[in-house]
């Protein structure tokens, strides 16, 4: 018996939605852009979503927004995609690799923080198969170490974290990065495509 490695499922309105963006000679406009912008602002608010070419995009865009010069380091885990490490080494970075914990496959906490040095400017937690990070002691060992905390939450839609209040967060919406892959092989899909998260444009 033949187990396919992944089923798509599609809804009514999909091919509808196609139809109409082809049909109206405005493939361009961003009507239907806005429209997933703004259901995506009601699934995850506050996390000013940009939609990109691919998860991989939205991992460099992070990278960049970091300015990383050479020498700085981002720590992120050997149990991983390549996106992250080319990410980190496309704008100037080096990658460090860490330990994952041997129960999740995720990034061991522990160890990533004996790796944390002077020039240490981010780790990225990677969400594997949609299982969370220890995100609270992510979030308290970056804000210890005043670094940033990226989450490739690629495989990660649809998937939360509770934390100790018992609320409910997103994949991909807690660190200062958030990115989500659209990939055929994804929860969500489009064939392609990605998004990244900001927690604060500010900052």
């Amino acid at each position: 018996m033949l187990v396919p490695f992944y089923g798509r499922s599609r809804g009514k309105a999909e091919n509808r939605y196609v139809s109409d963006c082809l049909s109206s000679g405005l493939e361009t406009d961003g009507f239907f852009m806005n429209l997933l912008v703004k259901k995506w602002e009601m699934k995850c608010p506050g996390t000013y979503p940009l939609f990109t070419t691919s998860c991989t995009t939205a991992l460099e865009m992070a990278a960049a927004c970091l300015d990383l010069k050479k020498g700085d380091e981002v720590i992120i885990p050997s149990f991983n995609f390549p996106s992250a490490a080319n990410a980190v080494l496309l704008h100037g970075g080096t990658p460090v690799l860490c330990d994952i914990d041997g129960d999740t496959q995720n990034i061991s906490v522990r160890d990533m923080m004996g790796r944390i040095g002077p020039r240490t400017r981010a780790v990225v937690a990677v969400h594997y198969a949609g299982v969370a990070c220890p995100m609270a002691e992510l979030k308290e060992a970056a804000g210890e170490a005043g670094i940033a905390l990226i989450e490739d939450a690629a495989q990660g839609i649809g998937a939360g974290y509770t934390d100790g209040r018992h609320s409910r967060h997103p994949l991909g919406t807690m660190g200062d990065f958030g990115a989500v892959s659209f990939h055929h092989t994804k929860n969500l899909t489009c064939g392609e495509g990605g998004l990244l998260m900001a927690s604060d444009l500010d900052n």
